[in-house]
């Protein structure tokens, strides 16, 4: 995963030193996403590696959206084009 740097530190909304996106709010996020800082892909990736990880203990998740990843590319690929 690559280091954030970008337009969402200098904003104040959120902790960019921290390389984990599941750890940002959703306005980090969403700056991070638009500025291609991080791509939606390795957001969703990161989320569903945390999921992964605490799941089995908290069982609170009992779906996962199976379009997912596939959405998150559609997001990058909106970003590449400048929508």
């Amino acid at each position: 995963m690559r280091h954030m740097t970008g337009p969402a530190s200098a904003a104040g909304t959120g902790d960019l030193t921290s390389n984990n996106p599941t750890a940002w709010s959703a306005l980090t996020t969403v700056a991070n996403v638009a500025s291609r800082a991080i791509s939606a892909v390795e957001v969703i990736e990161a989320h569903l590696a945390r999921l992964a990880e605490l799941n089995p203990r908290l069982n609170a998740v009992t779906r996962v959206n199976p379009n997912a990843r596939a959405e998150a590319s559609a997001v990058d690929r909106a970003v590449a084009a400048g929508r």
